[in-house]
């Protein structure tokens, strides 16, 4: 057996155990999975800019701008994290209420099919001189007294490092493993002169 055909059966052979090894993770994953299907979440931080109170007792509204469902989140303890499980994905439009006062998310939010959204959200309360009109929302009757800075945190690091993302990065490290083994012949033998 030459050389390459030994490294490429090697190179398949691992890819495959690879492979399957992963399978008992990938249906465990699906499987403990308590939310349901097409389900998703939203995590939020909550921060309070200014002021430097805190974030104990604010609650999250989500309003799914697609059905007009409203969704709460229980009030937040100390660290001022909430979340709101079991929502449909699509896009949410959110406030922070705290103290009665209503502070609205400056951007809207889009909860993909796959599940989960996390945000930080900083409380700003409006300026006394401000101009331009204040951004309404549906899902409370609160007044809105200012705004709450949204920004993303990575999530899709949590995908790489679960089950799917371990099974793409294992195909995509074998096939670049076939693709090196199959590149490499060994360099054939230099051919000595002869003399008649």
């Amino acid at each position: 057996m030459s050389h390459r055909a030994q490294i490429s059966r090697i190179a398949v052979l691992s890819l495959a155990v690879m492979l399957i090894s992963l399978l008992p993770a990938m249906a465990q994953d699906g499987a403990a999975s308590t939310e349901p299907a097409g389900r998703g979440t939203i995590e939020a931080k909550i921060q309070i800019r200014g002021q430097g109170g805190s974030p104990e007792g604010t609650v999250l509204t989500a309003y799914h701008i697609d059905s007009k469902q409203v969704f709460r989140s229980e009030p937040a303890k100390q660290k001022g994290t909430v979340t709101i499980v079991g929502i449909p994905y699509g896009y949410f439009d959110l406030a922070v209420e705290l103290d009665g006062k209503l502070y609205v998310a400056s951007q809207v939010v889009v909860v993909p099919p796959s599940g989960k959204v996390v945000v930080s959200l900083a409380l700003e309360p409006y300026e006394d001189d401000r101009t331009g009109t204040v951004r309404s929302f549906q899902g409370s009757d609160s007044p809105v007294e200012g705004v709450a800075r949204l920004s993303r945190k990575a999530v899709g690091k949590e995908f790489w490092r679960g089950p799917a993302g371990i099974a793409i990065i294992t195909g995509i490290s074998g096939a670049a493993l076939l693709a090196i083994a199959s590149g490499s012949d060994p360099a054939p033998a230099p051919v000595s002169p002869t003399i008649p």
